[in-house]
């Protein structure tokens, strides 16, 4: 087949002709596909970027969530501690203060034997 055009200068184009037209249009159409993959890998290169970026946030997050959870763990540990040492504190104040009332009740017994003694010595001496 053998046609006249403009891009051959109105020469009779040939087979070949076809062929390479053919060959041009798909090498165009190929290289337009790759170009818009080449967009688009870009274009992922970005988000994937992000998501690394946000990966190495999560890792930084994580850290400090262990961070604050063993701080946590010591905290409830000296707060039990803490509960432990003021109940002893407590019972201690219960003794001393059992303890206060005992001595302060010995005192007044004394006191009161005292002035029954003297009361007695007193009456002894008005005897004689």
């Amino acid at each position: 087949e053998k046609k006249g055009t403009a891009k051959t200068g109105g020469k009779p184009r040939t087979k070949e002709d076809d062929e390479q037209e053919r060959f041009v249009r798909s090498t165009r159409a190929a290289m337009e596909k790759l170009h818009k993959e080449n967009e688009s890998l870009r274009a992922n290169a970005a988000t994937n970027v992000k998501y690394m970026d946000t990966l190495r946030e999560l890792k930084t997050v994580r850290a400090a969530l262990a961070d604050r959870d063993r701080e946590l763990k010591t905290l409830n540990e000296k707060l039990t501690q803490a509960k432990t040492e003021a109940g002893k504190k407590a019972s201690v104040d219960e003794e001393n203060r059992k303890l206060k009332k005992q001595f302060n009740d010995e005192k007044a017994r004394a006191d009161h034997l005292g002035d029954e003694l003297r009361e007695k010595d007193r009456l002894v001496s008005r005897l004689k």
